[in-house]
């Protein structure tokens, strides 16, 4: 550019950066129904002679210097918009380009009631080690519903070997017996099983130890039973509604402890710190709980016991003044589950159940053998329990209720027996520590974090919306109900650790109910041998 003035004309060079870079982004699809993936497809123009970087934030991350591509978001559960940025080298000039994919609540359409029940101490290899191999071959319809590897499983029981108390080799086998003496899931015991290295892996090997230095045995000093199985021939109902409807191989108990801990995960996702609470606190826990979110929007629930119980642990949570969190008595939410049988039988039962439902099945009772309703290894003969749990969910298929409903059935942690997966990394539900001193005032010698989920259990989801033959892999520990539950009511998370959960919708397909009929199920034998002194067989 040149300029004359008084001074005479001077003369000045400027360069203009004319450039042709350039981006698009677009997804498919851009609407969602419920939570789940998009495919995002990017394209980008360059000048000549520059190279180019490309990011997509949200969880995407970097793709490097290709101009053209798609990926696949992570899970969403909102609706999230993209932002792409380009950058060329080496002039630095950007550009961006933005999509937006909506995600839905078709959970809310369609499901008006989800009902969860917690039995007690079984690991996922304990009961769903051989699932892979009656899925591929189901026995009870003569179909395949997929591969054997399917489902991360016990295959072959040569693949894993530990050692038992007296050092001999112990693979998983399958237990003769329905009648076991118990073993110890408590968090001493829990975090010897595991067996965690100084290098963060673990070792998975110290089952029987625990066993047989926690709980010992008459007939199995060397704590073989820990690690041993069950399969189809002793639970087929249970086999055969894990492949009808969906499961996972990748669920988790929340904590490396016992039934109360993980039970106080199961309603507030957390435990406070508590560690040992066999003798509860004198007044009671005063942690959030899940039944307080739905009081406090207006969302019915109801907690069902079952004879021959007559208190429910939701009441070692401390409420002045509400006789729904009593300790001695029982407010107006909780009932017989003999009411709920009935009222899922009845033609108003869509309308007349709770939107949420948790069901605390019976403590052994009187017989021979004693029958364990909640399937505690150590309690009697378990067959029964998954006998009573068949008649709960057979009304509940049979209800008309059923089209608007999720049943969850899982277990409350895995009792102490072998698992093979490790526990997975998982944020704390708060800052409090573990407590170290248990109720009696004993100080426990093992310090650990409450950074992982515990180990795996089973897991069936039971609804019209799920995905038939459905096997999930992703980390879930079950706090996961909790976040399924503030999803569907739009409800905040209590701790770190539900918000930190899958919500669980990627086990359903919204679009349609593929089990609108419920298929056929087997009847469950309840006449397996009772004898524990033949669990070290």
């Amino acid at each position: 550019a040149t300029a004359t003035g008084l001074g005479g004309t001077g003369t000045q060079t400027a360069t203009l950066n004319v450039s042709n870079l350039a981006a698009t982004l677009s997804a498919s699809p851009t609407s969602l129904p419920s939570s789940g993936t998009s495919t995002l497809s990017y394209n980008i123009t360059t000048d000549p002679g520059q190279t180019v970087a490309v990011s997509i934030d949200n969880g995407v991350g970097n793709l490097g210097g290709n101009a053209t591509g798609t990926v696949t978001t992570p899970t969403l559960n909102n609706t999230t918009t993209f932002t792409l940025t380009a950058t060329e080298s080496p002039s630095g000039i950007s550009t961006t380009a933005q999509v937006t994919v909506t995600v839905g609540n078709m959970l809310a359409s369609s499901v008006k009631h989800i009902i969860f029940l917690l039995q007690e101490n079984h690991s996922f290899d304990n009961y769903f080690g051989k699932l892979g191999i009656y899925r591929a071959n189901d026995p009870f319809t003569g179909q395949s519903y997929g591969q054997v590897s399917d489902v991360d499983g016990i295959p072959n029981d040569s693949a894993f070997t530990i050692k038992d108390h007296s050092g001999k080799p112990l693979n998983p086998h399958h237990l003769k017996t329905l009648c076991v003496d118990n073993t110890s899931p408590s968090w001493d015991e829990s975090h010897v099983d595991v067996d965690k290295q100084s290098n963060g892996s673990y070792k998975m090997d110290g089952f029987a130890n625990g066993t047989a230095s926690s709980m010992g045995a008459k007939y199995d000093p060397a704590g073989r039973r820990s690690m041993g199985y069950y399969d189809w021939t002793d639970f087929p109902y249970y086999y055969e509604l894990a492949t009808q409807y969906a499961t996972s191989d990748r669920w988790f108990a929340p904590a490396l402890a016992n039934t109360p801990i993980n039970r106080m995960y199961s309603f507030a996702a957390t435990s406070y710190g508590t560690t040992y609470p066999e003798v509860p606190t004198p007044n009671g826990f005063a942690q959030p709980v899940i039944f307080d979110s739905l009081s406090q929007n207006n969302i019915s629930w109801s907690y069902y016991t079952q004879p021959p119980k007559n208190n429910a642990f939701l009441g070692s949570y401390n409420r002045p003044n509400n006789p729904n969190f009593s300790k001695d008595g029982l407010g107006s939410h909780y009932q017989d589950i003999s009411n709920l049988l009935r009222d899922l039988a009845d033609p108003q039962a869509d309308s007349k159940l709770a939107s949420v439902i948790f069901i605390d099945t019976a403590q052994p009772i009187t017989g021979n053998p004693p029958p364990a309703l909640d399937e505690h290894p150590g309690d009697g003969q378990m067959q029964f329990g998954a006998a009573n749990t068949a008649n709960i969910i057979n009304t509940f298929l049979a209800s008309p209720a059923y089209a608007s409903s999720v049943f969850i059935l899982t277990y409350d942690e895995p009792g102490g027996l072998y698992d093979h997966v490790p526990p997975q990394p998982m944020p704390p539900p708060d800052n409090q520590p573990p407590s170290l001193q248990s109720p009696d005032g004993k100080t426990q010698v093992i310090n650990a974090p409450f950074d992982t989920t515990g180990m795996r259990v089973p897991v069936i989801v039971i609804s019209p919306w799920v995905k038939p033959h459905y096997v999930s892999h992703v980390v879930r520990d079950y706090t996961a109900i909790l976040k399924l539950i503030e999803k569907r009511f739009n409800l905040s998370s209590l701790t770190a650790r539900d918000a930190a959960q899958d919500d669980m919708t990627e086990m359903f397909d919204f679009s349609h109910p593929s089990v609108l009929v419920p298929p056929k199920m087997p009847t469950q034998p309840t006449n397996g041998t009772c004898n524990a002194s033949i669990e070290a067989q």
